[in-house]
């Protein structure tokens, strides 16, 4: 966001993805980004524009959300490496004034990534350097791209690091006026 030039506040939100049942990859990254935005909407007051964003990985028409324990990242990695995956994430943009939302936004960006093929050493000692336990599909593209293994070959790169800012930038140009963002 700060290299779009926008000045934002990091909110997280406690909002529960484990309730959300919806198998589609395509559906589900859109539902939590809305339901994490409306969370963080609910503890404000003033003026702002709320962004949530989720992502999802589908591959061979499985979904790879956050790993639950380092044997599934590990899975997921060796399923992933050497192949292409397509990364979904949803994008739900809330207008609020004095508190209430007045208006909302929001999609599916899809971006296609190629994973060079590795052995299952170097996943292991990739994921000692850096924890795939937070992560859609178990894998963080700016640190595997800063490694040459991983490249982007259709969409936005910003898409699968989770959050579309080419997109996100020109929705809140289309409004006009900044105010917060959260």
């Amino acid at each position: 966001m700060k290299s779009a030039g926008f000045d934002f506040k990091v909110v997280e939100s406690n909002f529960d993805e484990n309730g959300v049942i919806e198998e589609d990859a395509r559906k589900r990254p859109l539902l939590l980004a809305e339901a994490k935005a409306r969370e963080v909407a609910s503890k404000l007051t003033e003026d702002a524009v709320v962004i949530g964003s989720d992502t999802v990985v589908l591959f061979e028409g499985r979904k790879f959300e956050k790993p639950i324990d380092m044997a599934e990242a590990f899975e997921m990695a060796k399923k992933l490496q050497g192949s292409i995956s397509e990364v979904f994430t949803g994008v739900c943009i809330l207008w609020l004034k004095n508190g209430k939302i007045v208006s909302k936004k929001s999609w599916v960006s899809n971006s296609k990534v190629k994973m060079k093929a590795i052995g299952d050493e170097q996943i292991r000692a990739l994921h000692k350097e850096l924890s795939p336990l937070d992560r859609a599909g178990g894998y963080c593209y700016t640190f595997l791209n800063s490694k040459g293994l991983v490249e982007v070959i259709s969409g936005y790169e910003s898409t699968v690091r989770g959050l579309p800012i080419e997109e996100v930038s020109i929705a809140l140009k289309e409004l006009g006026q900044m105010t917060s963002f959260f």
